[in-house]
């Protein structure tokens, strides 16, 4: 893919400063691969000096959206001195979340906040949760898609090896991860375990909503 700015691509291609990965414009835009791909050169130039790890996950996350093959795990640099504010950057959530019980909704706006995609990173066997990412336990949660199938109670395990919640709580805290996760296309279920899609819900514009399902822990 070159990464060179096509003649009649706006002005913003493959500016890191401009480049929106939940963006409605840049999801429409005809130039929007070629130019997430040059964000990512871009940035992957910046993190060997400034920590822009999450930006990097997020345009990664846009890219998989079109196919284009991961280069290799993103990592921080050891060079890198500061990390950038995520924090402050805006990212549009779908309309759909907004309608999520509250800890679902939550726990969703993180995940899309952080680019991470759960389910091809599954299938690619790759962890991209780190230490900053609340809460914590979701990388134990990565772990346990990675492996293939797992049970209530795997997942129930995984939660606690991280948190020390009372069993109502737990129970609660898995029955919202499972939520969260179908509801954005992440897993599903196979007879009485979970299991990675084979495809994620996100279609390149929008999440489509997942059917209507009872969750019984």
């Amino acid at each position: 893919m070159s990464s060179a700015r096509p003649s009649l691509a706006p002005f913003c291609y493959g500016r890191c400063s401009s480049f929106n990965s939940t963006g409605a414009l840049c999801k429409k835009c005809p130039f929007g691969r070629d130019c997430a791909f040059k964000v990512m050169l871009n940035l992957a130039e910046i993190n060997e000096t400034l920590d822009v790890v999450d930006l990097m996950k997020r345009t990664q996350s846009f890219l998989d959206r079109y196919g284009v093959e991961r280069k290799a795990p993103i990592k921080s640099k050891s060079g890198a001195k500061m990390r950038f504010a995520t924090s402050l950057t805006e990212v549009e959530v779908p309309q759909f979340v907004e309608a999520l019980p509250v800890k679902s909704k939550m726990l969703a706006k993180a995940l899309i906040k952080s680019g991470i995609n759960m389910q091809l990173d599954a299938r690619q066997g790759v962890n991209s949760f780190d230490s900053s990412f609340r809460p914590t336990y979701m990388r134990k949660v990565q772990d346990l898609l990675i492996n293939g199938q797992f049970t209530t109670d795997e997942l129930k395990r995984a939660i606690s090896s991280e948190a020390s919640l009372s069993q109502q709580a737990l129970r609660n805290a898995a029955s919202t991860v499972v939520r969260t996760m179908k509801e954005l296309g992440f897993i599903q279920s196979c007879g009485n375990k979970f299991e990675a899609t084979p495809q994620s819900l996100y279609n390149g514009n929008h999440y489509a909503p997942s059917s209507q399902y009872k969750i019984r822990l």
